[in-house]
This record gives structure tokens, sequence and C-alpha cells, in this order.
């Protein structure tokens, strides 16, 4: 028997196996579930389905809380300055590197542009968007079609 013959076999008994039957009990107690769900208060669910006005006061009294620690707490301030040093200095960095690539991007575009920037600006847009849409479908490989 050949690979392919036993291919074929296999594939004519799985198709003609019964599709398989979800329990009695499966379809209630999804709809129970639903139900409980969309019964629960609004501060119960995430917080990107609160009211607009409910997260932007939740942001505004944990910021106000943040703020209070940092000022009551006797060497909370130096700790949070520190930590934000951290997270800053690079940012700052990353920023400043932007900038100097945004220049330089700037200068060649102003001195190349006039001469053959129509013709590279069709393949400068197909690139991006190629790689636009293969980093697209790669994060919906990867993370299951969930964003």
């Amino acid at each position: 028997m050949t690979p392919e013959e036993l291919e074929q076999i296999v594939h004519q008994r799985l198709r003609n196996l019964p599709a398989p039957k979800a329990p009695r009990s499966l379809a209630p107690a999804v709809m129970a579930a639903v139900r409980a769900r969309a019964s629960r208060p609004w501060y119960a669910r995430p917080w990107r389905t609160w009211p607009a006005g409910a997260r932007v006061a939740a942001a505004v009294s944990l910021t106000l809380l943040a703020a209070a620690v940092v000022a009551l707490l006797p060497g909370v301030a130096p700790a949070a300055v520190a930590t934000l040093a951290l997270v800053v200095g690079p940012v700052t960095e990353a920023v400043r590197v932007a900038g100097t690539l945004a220049e330089a991007g700037r200068t060649v575009a102003s001195s190349f542009g006039s001469s053959f920037g129509p013709v590279l600006i069709v393949p400068v847009v197909i690139m991006l968007s190629t790689v636009a849409a293969v980093g697209v479908t790669l994060r919906r490989v990867a993370l299951g079609g969930a964003y």
C-alpha cells in the first residue's frame, strides 16, 4: 500500500465518522454565563467598557492618589524620580536619535527629491505597505486573531 492510498483510506474513514455532539447541558450553561456577565454592574466589567465619565473620574482619582503618596511619604519622591529617570532617559535618547534620523532623511529627500522623488515614491510606498501587511499578518498569526 502506498502512502497516497493510505491517506485516502484514512481520509475516507475520518470523513465517515459522525460529527461530535455537544452535551445537552452546554447551551444552557453558556447562555446562563452570558446572562450573568451581562447583568454585572458597570464597575465590575472591564475598565474599557465603563462609561466615559467613570473612566475619567477613575483616572483622575488614581493620579491624585499617586501624587498624594509621593507627596506624603518621605523617601517615595526620590525613588519615584529615580524610576522616572530610568524610564525618561532612554525615551529622551530615542527621541533625540529619531530627530537626528528625521533631519538626515529630510536632507537626503531634499537633495534627491527634486530629481528622483516621483520615481522613488511609488516603490517606497509599496515597500511600506508590504511591511505593514506582513506585520499585521504576523500579529494575527502570533496572537491567533486576537488584538
